[in-house]
């Protein structure tokens, strides 16, 4: 955290933030210009940062409209009504890994979505990720029964950075993920999906679709004054959700303290970054992969274009481009 030249008198706008700092015996060792430069960092926006770990679960969960319109936009799936339960506790007996989750809520047809927003880096995060779809799946089967019923599962992830791939078309942000036969690209069945939006990866163009809005939405609201005339009226009710002026001052504590927290998480990440690894691989192993990934890719479009699937559908599931695909 950088210290700068602002005054050491809070002002009374700030007072509740310096009770904050001052009960916290962690945070004695920052400097009260940086730590007056820090509130204000964080709560002199109109609104939240929706990326904000706290105030995207508080604002989703607490919207489920919204959180269907999010997921609706992303899956491209039918959905009508979704219930938001506790995402504390995936677990199926009391030896499993707990999963603390943002948002878990359930279909009126039963199927679950598991939603995450994550903002710093972790190596395991994919592992993580495919962790609590199983462990969704996992509590679904009851105990004795013979039959193995559950209904499918997604894990959709938002990710305000990005992780490595293999050919990806420029501005492709939504990676979406299913079982599939190695040759042949059949599908195994509906049971699990995971999808990765990494908002860095969006290109925003005048005529953005619904992915492309939520990328500006997430990576832009908290530099909004007012309402800008760029953006779908359909997002106005979680803005309103959103802005700070609104909250209580329990409700903007908790923000403070969240985005505080992620400003210490993101100083120590960058530190311990390795930037030649990433995702626990080394970079010229995972460059190898890469390739190996691309070959892949040829290979199963090949075939899907044998059986005469679409050549847009070929895009999005092997992230090749159409020029790409003439070319076979």
């Amino acid at each position: 955290m950088k210290s700068s030249n602002t005054s050491t008198v809070w002002p009374d706008s700030l007072a509740q933030y310096k009770a904050f700092f001052d009960a916290n015996p962690k945070y004695a060792r920052i400097p009260e210009k940086e730590k007056i430069e820090i509130a204000r960092h964080f709560m002199s926006s109109t609104y939240a940062d929706p990326t904000n770990d706290w105030a995207f679960k508080w604002a989703f969960s607490n919207s489920p409209e919204d959180l269907r319109m999010l997921l609706v936009d992303i899956l491209d799936e039918p959905i009508d009504t979704i219930s938001i339960g506790a995402g504390d506790a995936l677990a199926g007996t009391p030896s499993d890994k707990q999963a603390t989750l943002d948002i878990l809520c359930t279909t009126t047809d039963e199927r679950q979505f598991i939603v995450e927003m994550q903002t710093t880096r972790k190596p395991d995060f994919r592992n993580r990720m495919f962790y609590y779809g199983a462990a969704a799946i996992h509590r679904q089967v009851k105990t004795g029964s013979k039959a193995y019923d559950y209904e499918p599962v997604r894990v959709v992830a938002i990710l305000d950075y990005v992780t490595r791939h293999g050919q990806v078309p420029k501005g492709k942000a939504l990676f979406q993920y299913m079982l599939l036969e190695k040759e042949t690209a059949e599908q195994f069945g509906n049971q699990i999906r995971l999808y990765m939006l990494e908002l860095p990866r969006a290109i925003l163009s005048p005529d953005k679709n619904k992915v492309e809005e939520w990328c500006y939405f997430f990576k832009n609201l908290p530099n909004f004054v007012g309402v800008p005339q760029d953006i779908n009226p359909r997002f106005y009710r979680i803005m309103d959700k959103l802005r700070i002026d609104k909250m209580t001052d329990a409700e903007r504590t908790e923000y403070f303290k969240s985005g505080l927290d992620e400003y210490e998480r993101e100083d120590i990440a960058k530190a311990n970054y390795d930037y030649g690894r990433e995702d626990g691989f080394d970079a010229g192993l995972e460059k190898g992969r890469a390739e190996g990934a691309g070959e892949k890719s040829i290979e199963i479009a090949r075939k899907m274009l044998k059986k005469g699937i679409h050549i847009s559908d070929i895009c999005e599931f092997t992230g090749l481009s159409e020029e790409e695909i003439a070319r076979l």
